[in-house]
């Protein structure tokens, strides 16, 4: 018990140093490190302590609801401190489920049991297992459980997988569970604050990780392990600025927070070794690779990839020496090799070379394709506009002409009328013989303009009605002082009823000259003087006229 009360407050003693807000020397933070190693002895015994509790417990229950929290509280506690009994509580979690049939601890278990697979490097039955799980109808709980061991297996090959093309997909996998978990729970939760920085971790946010991180490592919600994880993202953002201390330091922080949690697997006191054996300490780095082999013994995970490599590294710090000639044999082989492998380079890069030829031709050919294609497209929108004016011509003209159709038949039958009553009073003054009356009545009419008049007035007031801003924009098109006021503002003056015939589409002017009974030279004259009055060129003045439109 005295070792237990020594390793406890070891234990606040690593996390107080780790929290500070500036960082300890490298130096001291290696020997804090150290500190933590002599008594990870003591640490574990009070982890085994705890775990005993919990195997009693278990033991005492009978109601599978409650095994199975029991199952699950007591694989939490060997998932990364004893591999095999990990894996035997998550296999009584998933009996149990089965034996319930209850969905919720079925997914959960197979959730858990992915990670397990994972780690002892079996890589497709882990997706397997993840991809038969429908999240759908799940509670929140173990959906969150789903999607945090979703983003664990995602994280963890994307890590494996370096600079291959698989990193970017595992990678944008572990964020969409990320952005899943973060939907899920409130943001003081402790995993969403964790998948919120691990996210921004390897997004390379620094600015942001620098402030989480300080927030979160005093954040007592969060347990050493994942602190230990803060730590080691800290480390890897370090690396990618070039600050090998500052990673070097974060390293060790990180081992540190895993001897306090009881971690066996801890990738940070690997990385943090070779570091310091390729910078010189070896006799560190050294001890650091034992207490590595010795944890991977200790924890006895299935995946002998990863024991062999730990042991060729420790392998490799120990007997450097020693293998200087075989280094000499292997660099043969290595040429040898390494000719073979630009000779298949070579061939490579030809096929590569004549893909790319033909993907330029494709391309080329595309291009050409799609130039037509655009060309026709201009074509087909030029058509389209003409079609759209020409629509749009149709409409007004059809317009125009119902206006005057209808003005032409009342002015016929006004005409007529008029005509009937005139014969009537010829043929009256005739048979009464009153030649005088009928010759003064004859005179009367020749010099009358009134009917010319009213031929005017209809003619203003249905092309007004036709183009009821005719005035206003034919003034416009001049300046204040240019502007022809028409009398009462209903009615065109002399000169607007040439350009409004103009406006109907009525250009030639011996035409305009016999409607207003002017001469053509009249007419000529009339559209020079405007022209010359205008504000715009006088090429284009007429265009213009043409362009004014119906509200």
């Amino acid at each position: 018990m005295p070792n237990c009360r020594r390793a406890y407050w070891m234990i606040l003693l690593v996390m107080c140093c780790c929290m500070q807000a500036h960082p300890q020397s490298l130096q001291e933070q290696l020997r804090l490190l150290d500190s933590c190693l002599e008594q990870q002895t003591a640490i574990d015994e009070i982890k085994e302590a705890h775990i005993g509790r919990l195997r009693e417990n278990f033991r005492s229950l009978r109601s599978p609801r409650e095994r199975f929290q029991a199952a699950r509280a007591l694989y939490k506690e060997y998932e990364y401190y004893k591999y095999d009994s990990a894996a035997a509580y998550m296999n009584t979690m998933v009996d149990i489920a089965k034996s319930m049939g209850d969905a919720d601890f079925i997914a959960e278990s197979r959730s858990y049991k992915s990670v397990m697979l994972l780690i002892s490097g079996r890589y497709k039955e882990t997706f397997d297992e993840l991809n038969a799980i429908d999240v759908k109808n799940l509670s929140t709980p173990t959906r969150v459980a789903y999607f945090h061991s979703r983003m664990t297996c995602d994280y963890l090959l994307a890590s494996h997988s370096h600079n291959t093309p698989y990193r970017a997909d595992y990678l944008l996998d572990g964020f969409k569970a990320a952005d899943s978990i973060c939907h899920l729970l409130p943001s003081s939760h402790p995993l969403h604050k964790m998948a919120d920085f691990q996210r921004r971790q390897r997004l390379r946010d620094v600015t942001a990780c620098y402030r989480m991180a300080d927030r979160l490592l005093r954040d007592e919600s969060l347990s050493s392990h994942d602190k230990a994880i803060i730590t080691s993202g800290m480390a890897t953002l370090k690396q990618f600025q070039g600050d090998s201390v500052g990673e070097k330091g974060m390293l060790a922080r990180s081992a540190a927070y895993d001897i306090a949690a009881s971690v066996k697997m801890s990738a940070s006191l690997v990385e943090l070794s070779v570091k310091l054996y390729q910078e010189g300490e070896r006799n560190r780095a050294n001890r650091y690779f034992k207490q590595v082999l010795k944890d991977h013994e200790f924890y006895k995970s299935r995946n002998q990839f990863l024991d062999l490599v730990e042991k060729g590294q420790y392998d490799y710090l120990q007997n450097e020496r020693k293998a200087l000639m075989y280094r000499l044999a292997l660099l043969g082989a290595l040429i040898l090799l390494l000719l073979a492998t630009l000779y298949g380079f070579y061939r490579s890069n030809k096929r590569l070379r004549d893909a790319r030829k033909t993907i330029a031709k494709h391309e080329q050919e595309l291009l050409v394709t799609n130039d037509k294609l655009n060309a026709a497209n201009e074509q087909l929108q030029i058509a389209n506009r003409h079609l759209n004016e020409a629509n749009t011509s149709l409409q007004e003209s059809n317009a125009i002409k119902e206006e005057y159709i209808g003005m032409t038949f009342y002015a016929a039958s006004e005409y007529l009328g008029n005509m009937e009553h005139l014969s009537r009073t010829i043929y009256t003054k005739l048979v009464s013989k009153q030649y005088e009356a009928l010759l003064e009545q004859m005179q009367e009419i020749a010099a009358n303009d009134k009917e010319r008049d009213a031929m005017y007035k209809k003619f203003d007031d249905t092309f007004l009605k036709l183009f009821p801003t005719f005035i206003d924009d034919y003034n416009a098109l001049f300046a204040p002082s240019g502007v022809s006021q028409s009398t009462n503002g209903k009615t065109l003056t002399s000169e607007m009823r040439v350009f409004a015939l103009i406006r109907l589409g009525v250009t030639d002017n011996e035409r305009i000259a016999k409607f207003l009974n002017y001469s053509v030279h009249t007419v000529k004259a009339y559209k020079s003087r405007v022209k010359n009055r205008a504000i715009v060129d006088n090429n284009k003045f007429e265009e213009l006229i043409k362009q004014i439109g119906r509200r």
